[in-house]
């Protein structure tokens, strides 16, 4: 026959059957891993493995992500792995809310290359520290199959110290009397007086 017969171990009742590839007298079926394997006496020296088990997911996307404090640019994305935001300078530490688009997938995070920590899904994460500047929020998906990974790292910028001067590069022209203009983080300046009347224009990217 070609009808393999299934029997629960723990019920002692048929729990359904499986066709072989082939015609087989006398056989011996052992399950491991997720697999049935079948030795068949007749015809000789066969074996057929039947996969009882689906294929580990190579899924390691997240389906949201979110931070305590600052906004997410661009908009959060599953196949967008690069975002930045901003905090004040007193978010000292943020929590990242990462959400795992695969029930089976693992989740940890870190913040500036230090030690990843594990995080339930969905959940925020514990405090993460920030240094004034930029720092690197990062969230590493591992799927079920073990070896799929997919890390999302948010760069967070934290302004420097409310109160306080920080000396910029100087002007390229000295002068005086010149009139000034901020757009879009540029400032412009026009004119002015370097001994007589100036018609030199500059800009100052602040970004």
């Amino acid at each position: 026959s070609n009808v393999l017969t299934i029997i629960d171990g723990v019920t002692n009742t048929v729990a359904g059957t499986v066709t072989l590839p082939g015609t087989a007298g006398r056989v011996a079926a052992d399950a491991t891993n997720g697999r049935v394997y079948v030795g068949a006496a007749e015809p000789a020296s066969t074996v057929w493995v039947l996969e009882t088990a689906s294929p580990a997911s190579t899924n390691a996307d997240l389906s949201a992500l979110t931070l305590s404090s600052g906004t997410l640019s661009p908009v959060f994305a599953a196949g967008t792995t690069a975002y930045t935001a901003s905090v004040a300078n007193g978010a000292n530490a943020i929590t990242v809310t990462p959400t795992k688009a695969d029930a089976n997938a693992t989740i940890q995070v870190r913040v500036n290359a230090g030690a990843f920590s594990a995080v339930t899904s969905g959940q925020a994460s514990g405090a993460l520290a920030l240094n004034v500047g930029l720092n690197t929020v990062d969230s590493k998906v591992t799927a079920q199959d073990g070896t799929t990974v997919k890390t999302y790292t948010i760069t967070v910028a934290r302004s420097a110290t409310t109160g306080s001067w920080t000396t910029m590069a100087a002007m390229p022209t000295a002068r005086h009397g010149a009139s000034a203009e901020v757009i879009n983080g540029v400032i412009y300046v026009v004119g002015g007086y370097t001994g007589s009347q100036s018609s030199v224009n500059q800009a100052y990217d602040t970004a």
